[in-house]
């Protein structure tokens, strides 16, 4: 008979009634706190690190809110049971007299960031420091692809802020934690902020965050910090096995389906600690090889131009998060294939070859992904652009043996 392990709701049951006192803070308390920081909180919590509020009064504000069911809605990408978590924690002695403070936001399209960052109280002399992962918006995915030709994106840079304003607000040990692109930025922030506020850092942790470049690893600021870093990745990993991650990581067990594993409530957990396994899937593994040679054939600038393609497609469906995409598929659908036939050859080929190796991996779950595939809607016609492809590819080699001749 298979083993049943807990997950972070089993957790809450299990660990809630320890204070930290009785059971120190680690990295299954950290998850927890990354997977509530998907929460939508503007306006309940003050942005100032001086006015707090416990875990438990702002829930009993989420909850009394006018917009409490659009609150609730966290998005097509993120666990509904996100809520739940909420619920069960802020009755728990471990959470639920936790003081939230800082809380702050950001969402540009013009500058394409997706950010926000909040700080937990764990006791008069911790406090952790959170930066939330990508949203359902398209912004926030827009954002995690420049990744692939920026030297830092905007949340980065937020984040480096961020935690200067913490180091002259708090004294004590800070932890650092994020999940998905949040541990990205959790990591580039503790290794770019002042001196004062690296040396107040204690632990960071970074729960399947997209990597970075080799260059990054190498750097002095990232050597002063590598021994406080803790980076856990699912089996199958696609998030945090994009570019190159740190040399010591552990591998989660996972109780979900190839790209669900990146959902936090499928980690195993095995009372304070994650269940670990020896290597990653071997789709991971294909995943891994197949997006950094594709990288690695691409210029800086076919990257950018291949960004831009993307989502200039991908917002031409009307749409801005994939909750809406969700609901408006067949309509969004006719307009994103208007926008592919119109590109040139080149970008075309991109397109589809990302989208397939995307599509290997994401399957239906991500809408943002499926809607090219669009359940029957768009696979004949990307299979008919393909075709088109190769006719295009070998009408320019004949054009271009005439014009030789």
């Amino acid at each position: 008979m298979k083993e049943h392990f807990a997950d972070m709701l089993d957790y809450l049951q299990w660990r809630g009634d320890l204070s930290f006192d009785e059971s120190p803070f680690c990295a299954v308390d950290a998850l927890v706190l990354c997977q509530l920081s998907y929460i939508h909180l503007d306006g309940l919590v003050d942005p100032s690190f001086e006015a707090g509020k416990t875990l438990a009064a702002i829930y009993k504000d989420f909850t009394d809110d006018s917009n409490y069911i659009a609150r609730c809605d966290v998005g097509a990408v993120i666990n509904p049971k996100t809520i739940d978590l909420f619920a069960e924690a802020v009755k728990t002695k471990r959470f639920g007299e936790m003081t939230l403070c800082g809380y702050q936001t950001i969402l540009n399209e013009e500058r394409i960031e997706q950010f926000a960052a909040m700080v937990f109280i764990i006791d008069h002399k911790n406090a952790i420091v959170v930066f939330r992962g990508t949203d359902d918006t398209f912004v926030g995915w827009h954002e995690d692809f420049n990744l692939t030709y920026l030297d830092n994106i905007p949340s980065q840079l937020s984040g480096v802020e961020y935690l200067n304003k913490v180091e002259k607000a708090f004294g004590g040990k800070i932890l650092v934690a994020g999940h998905s692109k949040g541990g990205n930025v959790a990591v580039y922030a503790s290794v770019y902020c002042n001196k004062g506020m690296r040396k107040k850092i204690s632990d960071i942790y970074n729960f399947d965050g997209p990597g970075f470049g080799g260059q990054f690893f190498v750097k002095k600021e990232y050597r002063e910090q590598e021994s406080k870093l803790h980076s856990f990745y699912p089996q199958f990993s696609v998030v945090g096995m994009t570019f190159y991650h740190p040399k010591e990581f552990k591998i989660v067990d996972s109780s979900g389906q190839n790209v669900f594993q990146h959902d936090a409530f499928s980690w195993n957990i095995r009372g304070s600690s994650f269940v670990f396994r020896e290597e990653f899937t071997e789709e991971s593994k294909f995943f891994y090889v197949a997006f950094n040679d594709w990288m690695d054939d691409m210029t800086k600038e076919d990257l950018k131009r291949f960004t831009q393609v993307f989502f200039n497609i991908a917002y031409a469906s009307g749409v801005k998060t994939n909750r809406d995409l969700e609901k408006n598929k067949r309509q969004a659908s006719k307009r994103i294939l208007s926008e592919i036939t119109k590109l040139d050859s080149e970008s075309k080929k991109h397109v589809v070859k990302i989208v397939h190796m995307l599509l290997t991996v994401g399957r239906e779950n991500i809408p943002l992904f499926n809607i090219f595939q669009g359940k029957g809607i768009l696979q004949d016609e990307l299979r008919k652009i393909e075709d088109v492809f190769g006719k295009l590819g070998k009408k320019e080699e004949i054009d271009d043996d005439e014009r030789d001749d």
